[in-house]
């Protein structure tokens, strides 16, 4: 931060652009100088690293304070180094039987089972140490590693980290293919010597009889384990390499053994973990004590939550079993791709003894680019409880149509029959190779209705090079040699991604996950590894370690870390904020200085906007310098001709600034809050803003209507470019994309609003879905988080319904007949339909508003038009507990409607006055639009819920209204009433629920009153269509496409309302609400993010499965993240006001 004295010279220097006749324009710069100080000071210093302690920094430990600490663990410190120096300090060196040995290398600190995680390919010049080479650097290989003997020793080394603030590492075997055992400059905590094993007849938890179980310490490895088992008759589950540990990262990451089809995951039959956490506490962890990371530990990744001392699983009793190897060579690619699919074909054939299955195909890596070069399919099969005789059986088809395919021949058949103990037991694992890899989980579904594309996939792959498929997931390893050059490295490191993942996805789909422990460093790794767990992950790792002290690759993280491995921007050791361009601010400000001598209005050179910039103020300033009436300041279109309005104007405040910022109306003081300082009023699309914002690395915002529950297009301290001038309306009869004709359309600017589209349809005897509330755009914000309508069950969502779109660059004409028109980051036009951006058309329809450039126009499907029945019912109820009935009884007739496609809102409202009064009476409002319905037939639909209502004691109808009409005109309104404080949190509810437990909607309304919820917003805007679109390919939440209603909790507050009251109803939804929700939803649950709250784990809250593809779009288009908005796509790399990195 600047000092006090170097604020004031930079004002000085500022001063001296600014003529002092002009008196106004001094003024205004002074209001402006707490945003731009902040700027200078960048300007000056550079950016702000927040980096972990290194040799060499201020806070890393001196020599005296390491001989201290090396002390009070009984000397049990050591340097760490890489496996290659270690070899060369024997005599005669490593031989190449130790190099490949895991137990070899199990006994070095520093050596990785990967030996390229050992090395520094990233750092600043590389650092490297290659067997037999000529130099050795550190590489990657920490830098002291604590030998842990007791308890104590792991305790001490988590404290000291924690003091000093260092990169901690924990390493147990080193079978590792992301390198989260092993860091730069770090702090090594090994516990491969926790090697006890005790037998347990009859496992306690809090006086729960668990069964026969095992306890281990996280040193032990698998063939330890099975060596002691067999000993006492029982079996556990564990890997298939015999020198990885259970109970150490496999464990975390889930953990898959040949058991696993008869016996489940290795996490899955966990019971207990003895765990030291952040503090240096010794925790014992089940699902009694801690059950949060009871949860996290078993599947939430490896290297996440703490040091693993022990662990205790369930055993079960031994058996015999079968291991049938199989060797056959195919002789080109082709055939090997034949064998692949006929191996698909008939892989539930030994679904009935539960068999575990690994089918390797393998191919010299010389071959490689040789289509006709033979490849080896290898495939081990564990039959448990079954004999030599009758896995022959089972396996017999298999083999012998595989020998009836061209170009495929046996090399070698054998089989094993033994105690499973000893078919698991190995007393070595051979590896000591470079490898990166990639795998994704392979739905059932795939083999049973489609398994000839194995055949296309495995082709494709084999033609491209791929040189090694391994089947149990699906895992693709890219390895190198040694001598391989930094570019072959870094080829072999995106192969997975760039190359060979989109063909994989034919198998697995886009959205399938990878198991973390067999995988790539994934761009989307919180939906690729842990799927819609993560929020609940993110929650549990701020309790147990909110420093982030145990950070790994990949892993869970308080901060989210991006996935580069360089300690100058891996947030594991440092984290970067915006503005790091030396010359912006100076810059900016002399393109400031400039202007202000010559407008009020105008701050940058007018050229670059044609006079179209503004100073935007709150909507409370605005209205203390021309007086608003109370109808104005709650219209939403009144406050859409007010830049720097909100539809709610909490989102204005800096509640959380340092002082708050804050302008209330009526008050007698005003802050900028969390308001843009300028507004480009963009009328066409060569209006400069992009590229100026680009140019000097601005914070950049975007508003069409200001109708925002998550705040994202506003911004403190940014440049907003508003589009609400973009009102163009064509009806094209024809709509043509690539050649292809899609029928009737309507292309519309992204300023015009639901009503004005639908006066327009109307006219031409057409309708388009947008939304029920008049003043949305339905071609902003609203397409892009998806768009939910009164028709969508009737006609899908908005999102279902676009054919293109239109993003605006540099100085590309613009046409709006065109597409989906979208300006992106580099400033230029693009056309996005399914023909050109496909990519970029998939996340423009569901992938968030905000995040992928200036939407331009939209074009959508149009329908015939039709009349409809729109019927209002009003019910009041008594009390919480008639209310909560009363919405059961409506979760019981959900299904009425459903013969006419109904879209319906029905909500419960309660005075927020009576909020904590369970016997004040609430209301129970019922909107229902029904598709080509007359009001008769809307009544039979509907009389059997009002009946069955108004026989509940203590409910009676308050209101009951019908209107019989053109839909458009139906769903026009002249305005709608906005200008409240709210926050809101939402989930969809799967109509299985509805189906199936009707009565639980009674249950969890009622407790949702109890606590002081004063309104239940629900929406059918799902089922019908939207569940019959799930075909389409789009970013829409899968969610969608399963649920029935979308139910959101809102919490006002008035402007009265104290800072701290402020906090806590902020937080209510996810701290007392959502658990009580999920009863509903389930808690993997997905919300609607344009109707939500600021979710911590919006990756998967928000997008589900596909938060990889979106990000990896998301780094196409706009790699430097200049569209940034809280809660989208590519926003955990920001603080929560796209400002500063993390």
């Amino acid at each position: 931060m600047a000092t006090t004295q170097q604020v004031s010279a930079h004002k000085k220097l500022f001063v001296k652009y600014i003529p002092a006749q002009n008196m106004v324009a001094s003024m205004v710069f002074f209001f402006l100088w707490g945003a731009l100080a902040g700027w200078v000071a960048l300007a000056e210093s550079g950016p702000p690293i927040r980096c972990r302690n290194i040799p060499n920094s201020i806070g890393y430990p001196n020599s005296s304070t390491w001989a201290a600490f090396n002390t009070s663990i009984s000397g049990r410190l050591i340097n760490a180094v890489p496996t290659a120096k270690y070899c060369a300090t024997l005599v005669g060196g490593c031989t190449d039987a130790q190099w490949t040995s895991s137990v070899f290398r199990g006994s070095i600190p520093g050596s990785m089972c990967q030996t390229n995680w050992e090395q520094g390919y990233d750092l600043t010049p590389p650092s490297v140490c290659l067997r037999n080479g000529t130099t050795c650097g550190q590489g990657d290989v920490s830098l002291y590693s604590v030998e842990a003997e007791t308890i104590e020793d792991i305790q001490t080394a988590v404290k000291f980290a924690s003091q000093h603030d260092l990169r901690l590492a924990v390493k147990s075997s080193g079978h590792d293919y992301l390198g989260r055992s092993t860091a730069p400059y770090s702090l090594l905590i090994r516990v491969v010597n926790f090697k006890q094993i005790t037998f347990t007849e009859d496992f306690i938890v809090e006086n729960r009889q668990l069964g026969p179980a095992v306890t281990f310490g996280s040193g032990v490895y698998a063939h330890e384990l099975y060596a002691q088992m067999k000993t006492a008759g029982r079996i556990a589950v564990a890997g298939v390499a015999s020198t990885v540990a259970p109970g150490g990262g496999q464990i975390q990451g889930g953990g898959h053994s040949a058991l696993s089809p008869a016996l489940g995951l290795v996490s899955d039959n966990a019971l207990e973990f003895k765990v030291v956490d952040a503090r240096g506490e010794l925790l014992h962890v089940n699902n009694i004590s801690h059950p949060d990371l009871f949860y996290a530990l078993r599947g939430g990744g490896a290297g996440s939550w703490g040091v693993i001392i022990s662990t205790t699983v369930r055993t079960f009793p031994s058996f015999n079993a079968t291991l049938s190897t199989l060797y056959l060579g195919a002789e080109s690619n082709a055939a090997a791709a034949e064998l692949a699919a006929l191996h698909a074909s008939r892989i539930f054939d030994w679904d009935s003894v539960n068999a575990g299955q690994y089918f390797w195909l393998l191919k010299n890596a010389a071959d490689a680019a040789d289509p006709d070069a033979p490849s080896a399919f290898v495939v081990l099969t564990y039959l448990p409880n079954t004999t030599v005789e009758q896995s022959e059986a089972l396996l017999m088809p298999f083999f012998n149509a595989s020998l009836s395919l061209p170009g495929v021949l046996l090399v070698e058949k054998q089989a094993l029959y033994s105690d499973i103990n000893n078919i698991l037991f190995s007393s070595d694992d051979s590896i000591g190779t470079n490898v990166f890899m990639g795998s994704r989980l392979i739905p059932d579904s795939l083999y049973r209705h489609s398994p000839e594309r194995v055949r296309t996939v495995y082709k494709h792959l084999l033609d491209d090079g791929a040189t090694a498929i391994l089947g149990h997931m699906i895992v693709l390893p890219n390895q190198f040699a040694d001598s391989a050059s930094l570019e072959q490295i870094n080829s072999a490191r995106r192969r997975f991604q760039t190359v060979q993942l989109p063909v994989l996805e034919q198998l697995s789909g886009p959205h399938a996950g990878s198991y973390s422990n067999e995988a790539d460093n994934e761009p989307s790794f919180q939906t690729t590894f842990f799927g819609p767990n993560y929020g609940q992950l993110s929650a549990i790792k701020a309790k147990y370690d909110p420093n982030d002290l145990f950070i790994v690759a990949a892993g869970v993280a308080v901060v989210e870390m991006p996935v580069a491995q360089q300690p100058s921007d891996d947030k594991m050791l440092c984290g970067q904020n915006r503005a790091a361009q030396n010359d912006h601010p100076h810059t900016f400000l002399r393109s400031i200085s400039r202007a202000v001598a010559g407008s009020e209005r105008t701050f940058y050179p007018l050229s670059e906007f044609s006079g179209r910039l503004v100073n935007v103020v709150p909507s409370a300033k605005y209205c203390a310098d021309v007086g608003c009436t109370d109808a104005q300041w709650a219209s939403a279109t009144f406050r859409g001709t007010i830049p720097g309005a909100m539809c709610q104007p909490n989102w204005e405040q800096g509640y959380d600034f340092d002082p708050p910022s804050l302008c209330l109306r009526n008050d007698t003081t005003c802050g900028q809050g969390n308001v843009p300082l300028y507004s480009v009023e963009a009328e066409i699309v060569d209006d400069a803003a992009v590229r100026f914002a680009s140019k000097y690395d601005l914070r950049l915002v975007v508003k069409s209507s200001g109708h925002d529950n998550l705040g994202r297009s506003t911004a403190p301290n940014s440049l907003l470019l508003r589009v609400t001038k973009f009102k163009q309306i064509t009806l094209v009869n024809d709509f043509v994309v690539a050649g292809e004709r899609l029928g009737p359309a309507v292309t519309f600017g992204s300023g015009v609003y639901a009503r004005e589209l639908y006066a327009h349809t109307k006219l031409q005897g057409r309708i388009a879905v947008a939304g029920s509330a008049s003043t949305v755009a339905p071609g902003g914000g609203q397409i892009q988080g998806g768009g939910h309508s009164a028709l969508s069950p009737a006609l899908g969502l908005v999102s279902d319904n676009a054919l293109g779109l239109i993003l605006s660059l540099h100085h590309a004409a613009f046409n709006i007949m065109k597409e989906f028109s979208v300006v992106d980051a580099a400033g230029d036009l693009l056309q996005v339909n399914s023909a050109s951006h496909p990519d970029l058309f998939y996340a423009l329809r569901g992938g968030g508003a905000g995040s992928w450039g200036v939407l331009i126009s939209t074009t959508v499907r149009t329908y015939p038009t039709f009349n409809a029945t729109f019927t209002s019912i009003t019910l009041s109820a008594l009390n919480n507990a008639i209310v909560s009935q009363l919405a059961s009884l409506h979760a019981s007739h959900i299904f009425d409607w459903d013969s006419v496609n109904a879209g319906q809102y029905f909500y419960i409202l309660k005075d927020t006055n009576d909020a904590t009064n369970p016997d004040a009476p609430s209301a129970f409002l019922l909107l229902t639009y029904m598709a080509n319905t007359t009001l008769e037939q809307s009544s039979a639909l509907l009389d059997p819920f009002i009946d069955a209502s108004l026989a509940i004691p203590g409910v009676s109808l308050a209101d009951h209204r019908t209107r019989h009409a053109d839909i458009n005109e139906i769903l026009a309104a002249a305005d709608d009433t906005v200008a409240v404080n709210l926050y809101m949190g939402s989930r969809f509810v799967p109509e299985a629920l509805y189906r199936d437990s009707p009565e639980k909607v009674g249950v969890v309304y009622k407790q949702l009153l109890d606590n002081g919820t004063t309104a239940i917003l629900g929406h059918i805007v799902a089922g019908g269509q939207v569940s019959r679109n799930a075909h389409i390919n789009s970013a829409v939440h899968p969610g969608w496409r399963t649920a029935k209603t979308h139910i959101l909790l809102v919490n006002r507050f008035e402007d009265s309302t104290s800072l701290d009251e402020i906090r806590s109803i902020r937080e209510r939804f996810q701290q007392a609400q959502l658990p009580v929700l999920e009863q509903l939803s389930g808690h993997d649950a997905g919300s609607y993010s344009n109707e939500a709250d600021i979710e911590p784990a919006f990756q998967t809250t928000f997008f589900g499965p596909n938060y990889a593809r979106l990000s990896a779009i998301k780094g196409k288009y706009d790699p430097n993240d200049l569209f940034i908005v809280a809660a989208g796509v590519g926003s955990e790399r920001w603080d929560q006001w796209g400002i500063c990195r993390r």
